[in-house]
């Protein structure tokens, strides 16, 4: 693995961006074209122009559960193609295995205490500060007022989707990568800085989203093991997701 270009690895990060957004397009068109041939052939079904627009809306189910969809793919065609075919590796010594699932558990809440700890200590010093106003979670997340689909749906994408997706491509590959060519210090921070970073640059997110990554990191570089991180994740994802849908105000 010590042989892995360099120059590879960044080619695989940069195509994830343009490979989500054809993914993405195909799937979208797909799904245009099955309400279409399901209007011709079943006309009471009753799709009218606003029946299309309300389910290719950005913040429909069906939207945002194709957008999750679509970064999984990506994110395991890049790891798949870049990483475990090269040096003909499985998922399981990838990180991915069920031995000593209580063991994996365990750590996986030690790591979410941890997470939800300081992620709370962080949001209270942001909020101080004035660049958070909105209390835990941020505003990124539905509320109450939005509906109980959109808050599913919302709950899918970050407890299921983005914990297994994200684990997956920056744990396991970039850290993973770079650990190999540059030792533990310079891939926790440079992996969690491009974890950082693909969650969108600001003072209310970003030390967060760095510091989870740093956390995350040393965990599977201590195991090996990314389902407790994975797990950790979902938890801590869907703990901000429940305290701003419901309002939820610790400070």
């Amino acid at each position: 693995m010590v042989n892995f270009p360099l120059k590879r690895l960044i080619f695989s990060i940069i195509l994830s961006f343009p490979l989500w957004i054809v993914l993405y397009a195909i799937f979208y068109i797909l799904t245009l074209i099955f309400l279409i041939l399901t209007k011709l052939n079943n006309p009471a079904i009753g799709l009218d122009i606003e029946s299309f627009k309300n389910v290719l809306n950005p913040n429909s189910l069906a939207i945002l559960t194709l957008l999750g969809f679509t970064q999984v793919l990506t994110y395991l065609l890049i790891v798949k193609f870049f990483f475990l075919n090269k040096f003909h590796l499985s998922w399981e010594k990838f990180g991915l295995t069920t031995e000593n699932v209580k063991k994996q558990f365990v750590l996986a809440l030690k790591l979410w205490v941890i997470a939800e700890t300081g992620g709370l200590l962080l949001d209270f010093l942001t909020v101080k500060l004035g660049w958070a106003p909105y209390g835990p979670g941020g505003p990124q997340s539905p509320n109450n007022t939005q509906g109980p689909l959109l808050f599913i749906a919302f709950i899918f994408l970050g407890a299921v989707i983005a914990p297994l997706c994200e684990e997956i491509f920056f744990r396991g590959y970039i850290f993973k990568v770079l650990h190999s060519k540059y030792g533990f210090l310079i891939a926790n921070v440079v992996s969690s800085l491009v974890f950082m970073s693909f969650h969108g640059i600001s003072l209310t997110n970003s030390p967060a989203h760095f510091l989870l990554g740093v956390l995350f990191a040393a965990s599977f570089y201590k195991t090996g093991l990314l389902i407790p991180v994975m797990v950790s994740h979902s938890l801590f994802n869907t703990t901000s997701m429940i305290l701003n849908y419901f309002q939820v105000r610790l400070y």
